[in-house]
């Protein structure tokens, strides 16, 4: 798919002119140990973006208003996102989120591999800062740059390999495994869902918010904390405490 950003509201993603896009660069991940030369060219034709919360990256291509470009890598920088794709069955509950994508980790590679790359889409669950890398000349790069290349195709391997997992466990397993998931991108006490709710965690690993809910609540004391974070219940804050007991219910 191609992406086209805009917000609920029908505004755009803001390119940030300002922003030192090599040295963004060079603290991304995905380009650790690649020459400072070798940067400095892919860099010519890469920028920031600021897409505020709820922003919408969608198949199209994008209007002539919106920053962003019809087919790029985008790394993110600050902030969280998620991928969804459409169930094709009622309008009410047609989204399913298949990923949570935070600092560092990036999106848009399938439609850079695959012209033809399915109807997935992404959504920003907070204001986000993005590293855009223009396509086609990242192509180009990509063919004197293995290292890098294989790294991508071992994300999409990952992916494609959580995803199978998720599919063949049961609930329980699959509830824990996303906590773990979620849990191992952060160090000491893990917070989760101040920014999604308990219906997206959900939707993440395929069953309702009243069974995962149910999960949690049989998970023995002292493996995960929550806490209601609003009126409805729909946001609760899950604190897991122990982060290996809680792996070896995955």
């Amino acid at each position: 798919m191609s992406y086209g950003l805009v917000d609920g509201k029908g505004n755009t993603a803001v390119a940030d002119g300002d922003i030192d896009v090599r040295l963004e660069m060079r603290r991304a991940q995905l380009f650790k140990g690649v020459a400072t030369d070798d940067l400095d060219r892919l860099g010519a034709g890469a920028r920031v973006v600021h897409a505020k919360a709820g922003t919408l990256w969608e198949g199209g291509s994008p209007d002539e208003d919106t920053p962003l470009r019809e087919s790029s890598l985008y790394i993110i920088l600050e902030g969280c996102a998620e991928v969804l794709v459409d169930s094709g069955e009622d309008e009410q509950d047609r989204e399913i989120i298949v990923a949570v994508l935070c600092a560092d980790e990036f999106f848009g590679e399938l439609r850079l591999l695959e012209e033809d790359a399915g109807s997935a889409f992404v959504r920003a669950v907070t204001d986000c800062k993005l590293l855009e890398l223009s396509g086609e000349p990242l192509l180009k790069w990509l063919k004197g740059q293995p290292k890098v290349l294989m790294r991508m195709l071992h994300v999409l391997a990952s992916r494609l390999r959580l995803s199978s997992r998720f599919t063949a466990r049961k609930a329980r397993d699959r509830v824990c495994a996303l906590l773990v998931q979620l849990a191992d991108r952060q160090t000491g006490e893990v917070e989760l869902s101040r920014m999604l709710t308990q219906k997206d965690l959900a939707a993440l690993v395929g069953v309702g918010r009243e069974t995962f809910n149910r999960i949690l609540g049989d998970l023995p004391a002292g493996v995960i904390e929550t806490e209601v974070l609003s009126q409805d219940g729909h946001r609760r804050l899950i604190k897991v405490v122990d982060r290996e007991r809680l792996r070896a219910f995955q």
